[in-house]
């Protein structure tokens, strides 16, 4: 299964497209190529944590936060993908399907034309009801392609650590925590046993297939959204004179970051 933040936006486009609201599933197709490419940045920049190339990935992020109030786009998320493969080309193996994604003549297509849909539709250039139906067709024949380039990340584990506890005898930690992954938020807790030290409770984590825990705060994070109640998963958006304000991948509501300090750190902006 897909990490919870892909897997909920693709539900809806499958269930959207069980009804008669070609609209309203083009739309929502739309959405959910955004939101995995949002994802895969995300979990990306965290991996690169550490890599000789991470100066250039966070550069990425820096152009854009700096520049006043102004929201990461789709693009940057994708630009920042692409810069990925200069990291992985260095030490971190962890990001090689990453950097292949990045590389593949398929998804570069896929997500070129997605492009073009989508500023499309931002400029009040809707597709004509005429078209929709085979406009759909093909937009849902790229977003499968983005999709199935990106089944690795059903390997990469999305975590909440609910709890942590250090034997300092087995220098072992016993964690519990929810696996984000399918498209419903309410999961059941598992456990585990790691020799890492200092796992947060609370935080996310990407569990590798080595069973290696990377953080992924300060750039995700999950929290009870202040709109709608729900358990969700927030990326970064933008920085306002309140802080760095995050976005949920489900429904797009803002949440200001308790690490807006951090973040501004890590990436390099006022």
């Amino acid at each position: 299964q897909f990490p919870y933040p892909v897997a909920y936006r693709y539900r809806e486009v499958t269930a959207l497209s069980t009804t008669s609201n070609a609209r309203a599933t083009y739309n929502a197709a739309l959405g959910c190529a955004e939101a995995l490419i949002t994802y895969l940045a995300s979990v990306g920049l965290c991996l690169a944590q550490g890599s000789k190339g991470h100066d250039k990935v966070v550069a990425v992020l820096r152009d854009q936060m700096g520049k006043g109030g102004r929201a990461i786009g789709e693009g940057t998320w994708w630009s920042l993908i692409g810069s990925l493969r200069g990291a992985a080309n260095t030490s971190h193996e962890s990001l090689a399907p990453f950097a292949a994604f990045a590389a593949s003549p398929d998804v570069i297509g896929a997500h070129d034309r997605l492009t073009q849909r989508r500023n499309a539709e931002a400029h009040q250039r809707s597709i004509d009801e005429l078209d929709l139906a085979d406009g759909l067709r093909d937009l849902l024949a790229d977003l499968r392609c983005l999709l199935e380039a990106s089944e690795f990340l059903v390997d990469l584990k999305l975590l909440h650590i609910t709890s942590a506890r250090y034997n300092s005898f087995s220098t072992t930690s016993d964690l519990e925590y929810r696996a984000l992954s399918g498209d419903h938020p309410i999961v059941p807790t598992s456990s585990l046993q790691t020799g890492q030290f200092g796992i947060e409770v609370g935080s996310l984590y990407c569990q590798e297939e080595t069973g290696q825990l990377r953080l992924l705060r300060p750039f995700l994070a999950t929290a009870t959204c202040p709109k709608c109640r729900s358990q969700s998963v927030f990326h970064l958006d933008k920085v306002t004179g309140r802080g760095v304000e995050t976005k949920s991948f489900e429904h797009g509501h803002v949440l200001v970051s308790e690490d807006s300090a951090l973040i501004c750190e890590l990436v390099g902006v006022d």
